[in-house]
């Protein structure tokens, strides 16, 4: 099972962004992101967890791809989540498939964005 890519499929749309704030480090927060994080059965592929670039990449099934970052904010850290729909053939149905998943992002973005926060501050 190879590492997600880095780089976005050029046929990548963007179906839904989030972002958070936690008042604690950028290193701290981007490392408790990341042990949220491990290969999941089914999937096509492993994260990709760069600390450097504090991005985490989850590319799997047909259509997902999600990715992570952690910035640095003069208060604390930023945290965003992109998820985005990289079907080659039926690209169009890509959103279809997901409309579960974006359902339910926005409540797993903020719980997990508050569990971070929890441990953290």
């Amino acid at each position: 099972m190879p590492d997600a890519p880095r780089d976005r499929p050029a046929a990548a749309t963007v179906l839904r962004e989030f972002s958070g704030f936690v008042s604690s480090d950028d290193d701290d927060v981007f490392e408790s992101l990341a042990k949220r994080f491990t290969p999941n059965q089914g999937t096509a592929s492993r994260p990709l967890v760069d600390s450097v670039e504090r991005l985490i990449v989850v590319q799997g099934n047909w259509w997902y791809r999600g990715e992570w970052r952690v910035s640095r904010d003069p208060a604390g850290s930023l945290v965003e989540y992109t998820i985005l729909n990289i079907a080659e053939l039926a690209h169009w149905a890509g959103r279809l498939t997901a409309r579960r998943v974006l359902k339910d992002a926005p409540r797993g973005f903020d719980e997990l964005v508050e569990s971070i926060r929890t441990e953290l501050e």
